[in-house]
């Protein structure tokens, strides 16, 4: 009955899980690689000194060697002591069985620690040692039963590699090794290092690999998944090559009786080809099956490997093998299984109409016929229609007509609030589709065109609708309060977004947020002063720069109206337009009855000044407003010689734009001036009640703003940052508000 139970239990145990893959023989010290293959710590060694370095026999991963070689690499307890159990259950049946004691009689004891069968006589001198007395004795019985039951429990301890004598009892978490008692007065003593009982580290791991092993059979369903879609899919190219191969034969005898030699000769250029394209697809199928297979055997073989040893490892072997194997398994937990096949079956031999006039029997299709969407705008207008393409490839006009007649082609618009329109779709005579849809919702929209069921090339496609070009909102009205203006004068952007007027009306400045809608007062922490702000601008740090007319001088605040340090007494004398350079970090500031721009440095030192009173080259008269682009160019409104100047960094003039007047690209007292990101040129006019737009060159774009918007001494503007082309603020002096307007693409 002892060797029934023994037999039961190692029957479960498959014999290749014990031989090494090198030598062809049951495992001799066998040792663990990182990747959880095993192999004879011998056969290792013959490898490495062979190789010069250690590729595993099996999947020909390259591992490092640490000092110490084959030899410092895990031993796989686990492994070993099935091994041993095989050799002792072959013993057994090859002789009868005696004490491995006395070697006489006949045993009734097992050891646990020691591993021994023992007989009574054996047995009473083994309790008499006091050292011996810990090891539990079990009858055959109750060893056989345990065997059966509960494996790991009645295995041999594992000596600890430091201390042979002594049985790994403790987990050290510092180290991450199994040790013994010795161990955690010597080398692991705390606090330097802290460890657990081996079982308790043990019963822990055994939840975690558990749920990793889970992941494992997770993975390896999804290589089985694709295995078997690659394996399908080269059985349809298998059957449909065969198909198509007999259509092509069938049809070239047809046609053969009536010509010549040629007729075969094309024949074979068309099977040539048409196996050509097969024989590529199978090897690129094949070579992607195999790499699934390899994929699929890493899997079964951690999983295994894992699954054995969680049913059959004690605590020492499972915690000896953790860290390579932990490592091992969450790179295959992470690897893709489940891909697509890389290839289609998808061929076909199109017969020709008139073998004569074509000169050859047909075509050989190697792809669907494919669709894909083109000339999708990137924005539309609010209110105008949408118009995409879609184009084809592999079909005839007459197969596009079909298919429009068939009403396979689905074309629908998603808007922002989720609800769908359907796009009118129209066959053309070239072969393409034209898609309509009248936009009536601001925001983005999904296009989505699909045909038999399935998105064509670029679906789903985006479009943002935009407002129409124009005045989308205006803030304030003529007061004191908060969120009321009185002659606003210039406006900039703040770092965080929000637009900051100076409401010179009302000696102050104040914020106004245009995606709240919210206003805040910017109370200057100055006490006994009073401002009559003129421009402002914002340095990349966030600071405030705005000129104070009255007292003839520049202020500077942070964010929070704390002043910081005022500049320009001395040289200012009407202090108007200022702007501040990211290219130098100076600041530019337009002096009007001076009629020059001031140059100061980000802390306020005089540089210098360029320009004089004149009509001529770079002469201003009455500088108002001033604005530097990306290039760090200088762009000073000339307010009453009715132009725009261009200077460079220094001062030296670039070029003019602009004549007194009225009509487009025409000026008249132009006050506020500001650049876009692409250096665009934004004017605004105090006489004629406009704002105008010129490129970076000053060649008019067009009016911003049209007479009804009502705009009376505009003097301020500033761009928001809102996407595509950032909207228009513009301080409108004589309605005491400001007005937002936007751009069309």
């Amino acid at each position: 009955m002892a060797v029934s139970a023994e037999s039961k239990f190692l029957d479960q145990i498959e014999e290749k899980f014990l031989v090494c893959r090198i030598c062809s023989d049951r495992y001799k010290r066998a040792k663990i690689l990182p990747c959880l293959h095993s192999f004879c710590e011998q056969c290792l060694d013959k490898t490495v000194a062979s190789a010069g370095r250690l590729n595993c026999p099996i999947c020909r991963r390259c591992h490092g060697l640490e000092g110490g070689g084959v030899a410092r690499l895990s031993t796989n307890f686990f492994v070993n002591e099935l091994v041993d159990q095989f050799r002792k259950r072959e013993t057994k049946t090859a002789k009868s069985k005696r004490c491995d004691g006395c070697k006489q009689n006949v045993p009734s004891k097992h050891c646990v620690e020691c591993g021994v069968d023992i007989c009574d006589f054996c047995t009473a001198a083994h309790e008499a040692f006091p050292f011996l007395k810990a090891h539990r004795l079990m009858s055959f019985d109750e060893y056989q039963n345990k065997q059966t039951e509960d494996p790991a429990s009645v295995q041999p301890p594992v000596p600890c590699n430091k201390h042979p004598s002594h049985a790994v009892t403790f987990y050290c978490d510092t180290c991450d090794n199994p040790i013994c008692l010795e161990c955690t007065a010597l080398e692991h003593a705390r606090p330097d290092h802290f460890y657990r009982y081996l079982n308790d580290v043990a019963a822990e791991f055994t939840e975690e690999l558990s749920k990793m092993v889970a992941q494992l059979n997770e993975k390896n369903q999804g290589t089985v998944d694709s295995r078997a879609a690659v394996e399908k899919t080269l059985e349809l190219l298998e059957r449909r090559f065969k198909g198509e191969e007999k259509k092509l034969k069938e049809h070239a005898d047809m046609v053969v009786k009536g010509v010549t030699q040629t007729i075969r000769q094309n024949e074979s250029q068309l099977l040539k080809e048409l196996k050509d394209e097969y024989e590529t697809r199978k090897t690129n199928l094949k070579a992607q099956l195999k790499e699934l297979t390899n994929k699929e055997d890493d899997l079964v073989n951690a999983r295994e490997f894992a699954d054995n040893l969680m049913h059959y490892g004690n605590a020492a072997q499972l915690m000896s093998a953790k860290r390579g194997m932990t490592c091992q398994i969450q790179e295959l937990i992470a690897i893709e299984t489940k891909t697509e096949p890389i290839e289609h079956d998808y061929m076909s031999f199109r017969c020709a109409d008139n073998y004569y006039e074509e000169k050859t029997l047909g075509t050989i299709l190697k792809s669907p016929v494919t669709y894909g969407l083109n000339s999708v705008p990137q924005f539309a207008c609010l209110g105008e229609d949408v118009a995409i393409t879609m184009t084809t490839s592999g079909m005839e006009s007459k197969d596009n007509r079909r298919l429009s007649q068939m009403s396979s082609i689905t074309a629908v618009m998603k808007r922002p609030d989720a609800k769908r329109e359907d796009l009118t779709v129209t066959a053309k005579e070239d072969g393409t589709f034209t898609m309509n849809c009248q936009t009536k919702v601001i925001g983005d929209h999904e296009i989505s065109v699909l045909v038999h069921q399935r998105h064509v090339k670029g679906s789903p496609a985006s479009v943002k609708v935009i407002p129409k070009k124009g005045l989308v909102c205006k803030y304030g009205e003529k007061g004191k309060g908060v969120g009321q203006l009185n002659s606003p004068w210039g406006a900039v952007l703040t770092k965080n977004g929000c637009v900051l007027v100076c409401d010179n009306g009302n000696s102050r400045l104040q914020f106004f947020s245009l995606k709240e809608n919210k206003q805040q007062v910017m109370r200057v922490t100055d006490s006994g002063h009073t401002y009559s702000p003129r421009f402002v601008s914002v340095s990349p740090d966030g600071n405030i720069f705005f000129t104070n007319y009255d007292k003839r001088r520049v202020v500077v605040c942070d964010e929070n109206g704390k002043v910081l340090r005022y500049f320009g007494e001395g040289e200012l004398q009407s202090p108007k337009g200022i702007a501040y350079s990211p290219t130098n970090k100076r600041v530019y500031v337009s002096d009007s009855s001076s009629h020059c721009i001031q140059v100061y440095s980000h802390d306020g030192k005089h540089i210098k000044s360029f320009s004089s009173k004149g009509s001529g080259r770079g002469q201003l008269n009455s500088p108002c407003c001033v604005t530097v682009d990306s290039q760090g160019n200088v762009v000073v409104s000339d307010e009453l010689n009715h132009r725009i100047q261009v200077f460079n960094a220094e001062g030296e003039h670039l070029f003019s734009f602009g004549s007194h007047g009225n009509g487009p690209g025409q000026l008249s007292c132009p006050s506020g001036v500001v650049h876009d990101k692409c250096d665009n040129v934004y004017v605004c006019e105090y006489s004629n009640n406009r704002v105008q737009k010129f490129d970076s060159r000053g060649k008019f774009i067009c009016r911003v703003d049209s007479p009804k918007d009502g705009l009376k001494n505009p003097f301020g503007i500033c761009i928001t940052d809102d996407e595509p082309f950032g909207n228009i603020v513009v301080s409108d002096y004589g309605n005491h508000c400001i007005k937002v307007f936007t751009q069309s693409p």
